[in-house]
């Protein structure tokens, strides 16, 4: 890829909030009413524990008045009293931003009554840090019961539509491998249904993972690998390619689905990322 093709694709908008959940379940109370920790706590038992998080993040966060003002580690430690999630900054993220001592930063929640949990999060994130033309915004990560500030996945955005309105990003070549290779992961599984495998990615990599529910024959197939700091859509096409399947990307989701069906939504996101090929002009 040129250099000059790379500068072209202002393609990241880094548009981070709690993207860990895609795929994972999202459970719904009665019409217009909010879970509470019972509710979401019996809704989530037979899921993944990435799927309870995500419901957990929905809960009111409990902030009796508005104008709370207080460290981000003590608002860190209420959330995680109210919800009992293990709640984290990251801290190396921040300090390369600029945000050193993040857990000591000042939150002021002007309206704090009625958000929830999520809100709470996603309102920190953006007053710790602001974005700008080089920064990256930044995000929340869900992965088993932790929830990560500062480890959003990056969406990949149309060229030139920007995201939420906001002007796009300039990507380096680093990060659009980041992007298309997915984050590194390590397993050993024997005789485990492609099923589980697939939701053992997610727990472990916190990635918007999701399987084509048409393909439901082939996700029973037992699998059988040792991989050690293998990036995950290497990992999906191995295990894809076991069971005549194969990884797309769409958006900030990885797809696991019929090769056929991979290989059209692959072509549309190049085309995407990289405008409709050139037809060369003959003489």
């Amino acid at each position: 890829m040129s250099t000059n093709k790379m500068k072209r694709l202002a393609i990241l908008g880094l548009f981070l909030g709690l993207l860990g959940s895609t795929g994972t379940g999202i459970y719904l109370a009665k019409a217009q009413e909010k879970p509470t920790a019972k509710t979401a706590a019996k809704a989530a038992a037979a899921t993944s524990r990435t799927a309870a998080t995500t419901t957990l993040l929905e809960l009111d966060a409990g902030f009796e008045k508005n104008d709370a003002q207080m460290t981000l580690g003590a608002l860190l430690e209420q959330l995680g009293e109210k919800s009992g999630l293990t709640i984290l900054a990251d801290e190396q993220f921040f300090h390369d931003l600029g945000v050193d001592e993040v857990y000591d930063q000042k939150i002021r929640l002007r309206i704090a009554r009625g958000l929830s949990i999520r809100d709470v999060l996603e309102e920190a994130c953006r007053q710790l840090v602001r974005p700008s033309p080089g920064v990256k915004p930044t995000g929340i990560l869900v992965k088993g019961n932790q929830v990560i500030l500062g480890r959003g996945s990056p969406i990949l955005a149309v060229p030139g539509r920007g995201q939420n309105g906001d002007s796009q990003l300039m990507v380096d070549e680093p990060t659009l491998a980041e992007v298309l290779s997915g984050p590194a992961v390590s397993l050993a599984v024997e005789n485990m249904p492609l099923a589980e495998v697939v939701n053992l990615l997610r727990e472990k990599t916190g990635a918007n993972l999701v399987v084509d529910t048409r393909l439901k024959e082939q996700m029973q197939q037992p699998i059988t690998l040792t991989l050690n700091e293998t990036r995950l859509m290497a990992v999906l096409k191995v295990v894809g390619d076991m069971h005549d399947m194969a990884p797309a990307i769409v958006g900030n989701v990885y797809y696991l689905t019929s090769k056929p069906n991979a290989d059209k939504l692959t072509r549309e996101l190049y085309v995407e990322l990289y405008g409709m090929p050139q037809v060369p002009k003959l003489d």
